[in-house]
């Protein structure tokens, strides 16, 4: 003989509430494991693994004369500096002043100063990881006081930046400079250059800019069109 047991409406509701329960409770355990665990792969990075920019960007100095400065480039974002940086995420810190070099003050009309003396106001920036040193206009010096110059800079940049990788561009010859005296000057620059270890690059050996059309009406500085491809030539020789 079987047995029927009767259940009344509150074993239902008992039910359905160790069920609600049961849910619960489990849906608390997901929640709480799922904030104690790393991330998997293909979840979005937490705040504190966000790279920040400032650190993927490497510190770049420039110091050099007037193509350094942007002369005729029509506006500080048409320089090579600026579309150099641009391109190869640089930060950089750019002080070019028209008509100085190793050993050439220039006018001393708005305080300029050989490359030396701007090495300090480099670290303003913070500490650079390239120096790029270019060009100078050192044609009329004499080439012992020239070599000493470029030994000076090269052995302060060291002693100030001592992790910096320096790079020495010579004097761009353009269609009205002086060929004999910049050919001369840039021999005894990469003359001491080379001594000390020091990477120098020569735009003329390697004709970065034949092209006349490259060149203001001045015939010495470059155009927008001439600093553009001034800074992709260079940018080929620096990593």
């Amino acid at each position: 003989m079987a047995f029927v047991t009767r259940r009344g409406p509150w074993f239902v509701v008992g039910v359905l509430s160790l069920a609600i329960v049961f849910v619960a409770l489990s849906v608390a355990v997901v929640i709480a494991n799922s904030r104690t665990q790393s991330p998997t792969t293909g979840s979005y990075p937490r705040v504190a693994e966000i790279p920040r920019t400032d650190d993927v960007w490497p510190a770049v100095a420039f110091i050099g004369d007037a193509y350094t400065a942007g002369a005729a480039a029509g506006g500080a974002g048409n320089r090579y500096t600026t579309i150099l940086c641009a391109q190869k995420r640089w930060r950089c810190s750019v002080n070019g002043q028209a008509g100085t070099g190793f050993t050439t003050r220039g006018p001393g009309t708005r305080g300029e100063s050989e490359f030396v003396q701007r090495l300090s106001a480099v670290s303003k920036d913070g500490k650079p990881e390239i120096i790029v040193a270019q060009g100078g206009a050192d044609t009329q010096s004499d080439p012992a006081q020239l070599a000493a110059a470029v030994t000076d800079f090269i052995q302060t940049s060291k002693r100030m930046y001592p992790d910096a990788q320096l790079y020495i561009i010579g004097t761009l010859v353009g269609p009205r400079s002086d060929r004999v005296a910049i050919r001369r000057t840039t021999e005894t620059v990469e003359r001491a250059a080379s001594l000390l270890g020091v990477a120098f690059v020569d735009p003329n050996e390697d004709n970065w800019m034949k092209d006349p059309a490259l060149f203001s009406e001045d015939g010495i500085t470059l155009n927008q069109r001439g600093y553009r491809a001034y800074a992709e030539r260079l940018g080929a020789y620096i990593p």
